[in-house]
């Protein structure tokens, strides 16, 4: 079953690593502008199977504030193999 969250910082280290694994579908981010990113976002979820990250989705829309973050929301989506 796959269990939705809210992501936090705690995270960020498997979304970085599930993000790098889909380069180059998707751009390389630092943990820098993966909080810059969350901070904009109206909502960063991931996604789990057990204690396995199997995805991440970010949605952001007001309060993006600055055209680095309005990517491809597509892209944002992945999917763990």
């Amino acid at each position: 079953m796959m269990v939705y969250n809210q992501a936090t910082a705690d995270d960020y280290a498997q979304l970085l690593a599930l993000n790098e694994a889909a380069i180059p579908a998707v751009n390389r981010i630092d943990t820098g502008e993966l909080e810059h990113l969350h901070q904009q976002c109206e909502v960063l979820l991931t996604a789990r199977q057990g204690d396995r990250l199997a995805g991440f989705a970010a949605g952001h829309g007001a309060r993006a504030q600055d055209q680095a973050v309005s990517v491809r929301p597509q892209l944002l989506v992945q999917r763990a193999a």
